[in-house]
């Protein structure tokens, strides 16, 4: 459904001989689109960059091989006198490892339909004597004995499963069992298991590259996501599409070999392999590592635009290669497309131009309860015992190589781009996370403004003159210019011994120890611009989805700044039509050649309302950054905004490297699902509901255009349940201290008072607890491993009112399993049937 897609076949449908009718409603869309691209008009339509060559004649060129260029660009010539000293250049570490397509196995999902034709791009990548694998087949087919071709399976026999999804194919069970069906083939040192369609190919040595990445010892779900915002909407932005092919590591496969067929069962609604997958990797913990050079391809586009539009990353796949020539039935996709994206636009109209609905809150203030841990565990998760002495030698443990550089605090220079205006409003929230005499940096201004000697607050500089620059936009602000400066002016301040610069706004807090696990992943002595985008799919494009969103801070490496600084003042006067200062900073990155290196445990923050949904479910990285704290609701009820992040940076002091991650856990005697997001929150939900859809956002909050609509988010998200029975109960973190005794963290969570609805159901109510207790190990290390969600254990407790939890590292076989009910997750104890599929079934 992407507008791009849809004017192609529109085009070729015009020249087509179509009734007069239809010629007419071609117009009807053109003319309608053409009014929405209006109302976008200031960005879509605005002046274009001034773009200004300088060019100096070539003279004494040798024909005969010279190494002199041909051409040179304008030689820049800046007083660099006080930029500081450059950084001393650390020996990089060897952040590869050894793996080679030998330790690669493939599998391979085929249909016997499609045979003949699809076997013909396995034939183009596939290196018999080099490649390994499986391609697995519903029926036998014919193969020739000199075929360039892996061997042939035919996939178990999946009667036993049961398929309730009306638009999909009970294939997609088959497909989703290929991996651990090519696991139990039993080849000798795998580390890797890649899986793909008869329609996918493979770059194979890039696959190589990006696999020897990833220390395959560990637990890894590699892939990316699909090309379609809808496609990612109504399956998942944290799912491989699996046409786009994907990897799974050895001990991860074993893993997910034990228990997939009970994960499978739980799951009959599901629409096909890939959302199937990802379900049984939720149960396991285990989030999607993206990496962007596979390809899904929803795009009915020639290949080679794809081509020229991909991603600043290695390309390792190209799928949906072959389409049949169905003339008709393509002529009617295509204007069933344009209608519904006529449908689409009329919605979108309602949405932008509807009042906002009023949304009232009554809160009470967290109070502080002190009470005593246990250190005893209550249940076990299911231990699977299954027979794996045909699985294949597991591959020989390499010893891991040092994966990150010394990075540390005092090599951090800090620039935040202020206001005079607010200054009195945001210097608190910089009061929060700046240590003076740790932290390195500068505030800058647009004015002069009052401060206490004694206050907690970088130094203050005044911005430089932009009076040079033009600024065109009507709906932006000319300060854009001056922010767009601040690394330029903080590397002219000449600090030493800096290895990135960091930019933020006054009102973004950052977690410093976990900026600098961030920034310790990457070599500063080469051009690195790190950051994310907005969570707002809006205003990503509308900006890009390849930009740092300022407001949720960006780093830039030391000599990336330095090129920058030579260059920035004449790139910004190519670009006075542009809204901000961040696309203002992307447009200069784009002509250093210089991508978004995405970290997304930046936080813009583009939503209004409760932050509650997003904090509960964040991603499995560490936080890094919060932003627009003046915008949202305070996290904490009761408390002033700025006193509610400190009381989040105290649990941060304990265990920095875990705040607000994510555990999932079920209290299977009372039949409650628990949500921990450590340090922050926990919420009780009767019934039993899968781990898939708790680590999704629930809707608490509003978009960018505070509006509940659900597809302008960049992530996916769940409706708050209507049901009366299933508003969460949540508990507030009140304090929390470190026991020596115990070697152990222990967090106190107190019950949010407000008025819960009835409910008819016997489950027992999650207000009889008024206090849960978490016990937990600081894992500070957590993120030199492959990234994975903390297990969730519920603990005995001898004290009414009391829940006692213990939050840490996942066992051997341990697996995030609740009640399975007639092949589904149990919700309503009254009515077993009702079994949710969906983050959009809706329960009785």
């Amino acid at each position: 459904m992407a507008p791009s897609s849809i004017a192609v076949n529109a085009q070729h449908r015009h020249h087509s001989n179509l009734p007069t009718i239809r010629s007419s409603i071609s117009w009807l869309f053109l003319s309608l689109f053409f009014l929405y691209i209006v109302y976008y008009s200031t960005i879509l339509f605005e002046p274009a960059p001034i773009i200004t060559t300088i060019t100096k004649p070539v003279t004494n060129v040798d024909c005969q091989g010279s190494n002199q260029h041909l051409t040179s660009i304008e030689n820049i010539q800046t007083n660099t006198s006080n930029l500081g000293s450059e950084p001393a250049t650390t020996q990089p570490q060897v952040l590869r490892f050894d793996t080679e397509l030998k330790h690669i196995a493939f599998g391979i999902a085929a249909s016997s339909s499609l045979w003949r034709i699809r076997r013909e791009y396995l034939k183009l990548w596939w290196r018999r004597g080099e490649t390994r694998g499986a391609v697995w087949l519903d029926k036998k087919v014919r193969t020739g004995k000199d075929d360039n071709l892996p061997d042939i399976h035919l996939s178990g026999n999946t009667s036993k499963f049961l398929y309730t999804n009306p638009n999909g194919d009970r294939s997609a069970i088959r497909i989703s069992r290929v991996v651990s069906e090519t696991l139990r083939l039993g080849m000798k040192d795998v580390r890797w298991f890649v899986m793909g369609d008869d329609d996918t190919v493979f770059i194979v040595e890039n696959l190589v590259r990006i696999l020897s990445k990833y220390d395959h010892n560990q637990f890894y779900y590699i892939g990316t996501t699909s090309e379609s915002h809808f496609q990612n909407m109504l399956f998942s932005y944290g799912m491989a599409f699996g046409g786009g092919g994907f990897a799974i590591s050895y001990p991860l496969a074993v893993e997910l070999e034990k228990m997939q067929d009970r994960c499978l069962k739980r799951y009959p609604g599901y629409y096909g392999s890939d959302d199937r997958m990802h379900a049984c990797m939720s149960e396991l913990n285990v989030p999607l590592t993206r990496e962007p050079g596979f390809h899904q391809q929803w795009v009915y586009l020639p290949t080679k635009t794809t081509t020229l539009m991909a991603p600043s990353s290695i390309a390792v796949n190209a799928q949906h290669r072959h389409h049949s020539n169905l003339p008709t039935i393509r002529s009617s996709i295509s204007w069933l497309f344009l209608s519904l994206f006529f449908l689409y636009i009329v919605y979108y109209s309602t949405i932008l131009f509807e009042p906002a609905p009023i949304i009232t809150t009554i809160t009470k203030p967290v109070t502080n309860v002190d009470c005593q841990g246990s250190n005893q565990h209550l249940t076990s998760i299911e231990n699977i015992q299954t027979n794996t002495s045909n699985l294949g030698s597991e591959p020989a443990t390499t010893q891991p190589q040092v994966l990150r550089f010394d990075t540390e605090l005092k090599h951090i220079a800090f620039g935040i781009a202020a206001s005079s205006s607010l200054w009195r409003i945001r210097r608190e929230y910089l009061k929060l996370w700046w240590r003076r005499g740790e932290t390195r940096g500068a505030v800058w201004l647009d004015k002069k403004v009052r401060t206490g000697k004694d206050d907690n607050l970088p130094d203050i500089h005044l911005s430089g003159n932009t009076s040079k620059f033009l600024y065109t936009n009507p709906n932006g602000d000319r300060s854009a210019i001056r922010i767009s400066r601040v690394v330029s002016e903080t590397l002219r301040l000449g600090m030493k011994d800096v290895r990135w610069f960091v930019m933020g706004d006054d009102d973004t807090v950052f977690i410093v120890e976990n900026l600098v696990r961030i920034l310790s992943k990457y070599d500063h002595n080469q051009f690195y611009y790190i950051g994310t985008t907005s969570e707002s799919h809006f205003q990503n494009m509308l900006f890009s989805y390849g930009m740092a969103f300022g407001g949720g801070g960006f780093a830039i490496s030391y000599p990336l700044a330095k090129e920058l600084e030579k260059m920035q003042d004449r790139c910004l006067k190519r670009y006075p039509g542009y809204y901000g200062s961040d696309d203002r900073m992307h447009a200069c990155m784009s002509e250093l050649n210089v991508p978004l290196t995405r970290e997304p445990g930046f936080h813009q923050y583009d939503v209004h309302g409760n932050l509650l949904g997003l904090l509960a479910a964040h991603p499995v990285t560490p936080l890094v950054s919060l932003h627009h704290l003046d915008i949202v609701d305070p996290i904490f009820p009761g408390m002033p905004r700025a006193q509610g992040i400190k009381h989040l940076l105290e649990s941060a002091k304990y265990d920095s490297a875990s705040i607000i991650q994510q555990s999932i856990c079920y209290d299977k005697k009372r039949e409650w699902s628990i949500l921990v997001s450590w340090g922050f929150a926990i919420q009780i939900i009767r019934g039993i509901v899968s781990p898939r859809e708790l680590e999704t956002p629930s809707r608490t909050f509003l978009n960018w255009h505070r509006r509940l609509d659900y597809t302008a988010y960049a992530f996916n998200t769940r409706p708050v349940s209507r049901n009366p029975c299933q508003k969460p109960f949540v508990y507030y973190m009140s304090s929390t201290r470190y026991d020596k005794a115990r070697g152990k963290i222990i967090g106190i969570y107190t019950l949010h008072r407000e008025r819960y609805p009835y409910c008819k159901w016997k489950i027992e109510s999650p207000e009889t607890i008024e206090t849960i207790v978490v016990l937990k190990k600081e894992d500070s290390s957590r993120w030199t491993k492959a990234p994975r969600k903390d297990c969730c254990r519920v603990l005995p407790a001898n004290k009414k009112g009391i829940l006692y939890l213990w939050v840490g590292n996942c066992r051997t076989n341990e697996v995030i399993e609740g009640i399975r009910i007639n092949g589904g997750f149990f919700f309503n104890k009254t009515a077993p049937q009702k079994i949710q599929q969906t983050t959009q079934t809706k329960i009785d």
